[in-house]
């Protein structure tokens, strides 16, 4: 048998309830101190104190006040069995507690990362940009010379790769360079972009002796970094379309190549609009690769330096 005792605490309260008061103090707060008592034996009990005080409202009726405990008495049973459950209750609730943090959490880091993101897509945009901006130029005699030029490669049947190849012509007649690199992907045996622009080149005047192939040139990264670090460049001009060329001398700067860059003809206007939405983004993957992932070209292999002295190379460069 379980019996629910609510004793009175405070001594206002005490003498309020020994003078039988009617109406008495409604609203009036005390301190109470609830126990969970049970019946061992008949005419003996015992009480284990619940640990627990709380601030309650007490009113008094004819009876004493005993009204109001019995009114909380079924309450009162419902906490003490609440209770009852010791610390794996306390573990249940700050475990909840911690799961609401959580829950905040997560809700305001979903509403604020879209926006972050698109900051840092923008900031790394305008930085992208406005740091390279005076290494690139569009009038050729206007270009500083350097033995070299980087032509980077892009899909065989594209414009952008043709106006880049014929930008890269116009570059060696006018003897801004002395060689050429082309650089793009031949990932398998039926798709080779070095070669089909060593052909193009050759059709618009350049000698095939002054032509070097770079076959793992999977991205704008690969050509770059590989052009010093496999063909020995320091310095060198990077060819390609003005949007594409700001990240190029990104990547030359960031690992110590002195280049420049020329713009090569830009395609009609309904071939831009994907690369440059692609670009914005490329543009930003660029700057974590370089200042936070550290990333390196797939491939790198043997240095092959390229000769200027009128043959290709030291070493058969390719396959």
């Amino acid at each position: 048998m379980i019996l629910w005792i609510q004793r009175p605490i405070s001594r206002e309260h005490t003498a309020a309830r020994n003078e039988g008061l009617l109406s008495g103090m409604p609203g009036k707060t005390f301190r109470t101190e609830r126990r969970l008592c049970k019946m061992r034996q008949p005419g003996s009990r015992t009480c284990a104190s619940m640990g627990a005080r709380e601030t309650m409202h007490v009113g008094f009726r004819g009876d004493g006040g005993r009204g109001a405990e019995s009114r909380d008495a079924p309450a009162a049973l419902g906490l003490a069995s609440k209770w009852s459950a010791g610390p794996f209750s306390a573990a249940m609730a700050a475990f909840f507690k911690r799961s609401r943090r959580l829950l905040v959490f997560l809700t305001i880091a979903t509403a604020v990362a879209p926006v972050a993101g698109l900051l840092f897509v923008l900031a790394a945009n305008l930085y992208t940009t406005t740091s390279t901006r005076s290494l690139v130029y569009s009038d050729p005699a206007a270009l500083p010379g350097r033995d070299v030029a980087l032509v980077l490669g892009a899909n065989r049947r594209t414009y952008h790769l043709q106006n880049r190849l014929q930008a890269a012509a116009r570059l060696y007649e006018a003897g801004k360079v002395r060689h050429v690199l082309v650089s793009g992907d031949n990932h398998s045996a039926d798709y080779d972009e070095p070669s089909a622009m060593r052909r193009r080149l050759i059709e618009l005047g350049v000698p095939e002796e002054a032509i070097t192939c770079d076959y793992a040139g999977f991205r704008t990264l690969d050509s770059v970094v590989r052009a010093k670090r496999i063909f020995g460049l320091d310095r060198l001009t990077i060819v390609s379309q003005e949007f594409h060329d700001y990240r190029a001398l990104l990547i030359a700067r960031r690992h110590g190549i002195d280049a420049v860059a020329f713009c090569a003809e830009e395609p009609p206007e309904g071939h831009r609009q994907v690369t440059r939405k692609r670009e914005v983004l490329a543009r930003a993957l660029t700057v974590l690769d370089l200042y936070v992932l550290n990333r390196q070209p797939r491939f790198l292999g043997d240095e092959e330096p390229i000769l200027l002295s009128g043959a290709r190379s030291a070493r058969a460069v390719g396959p």
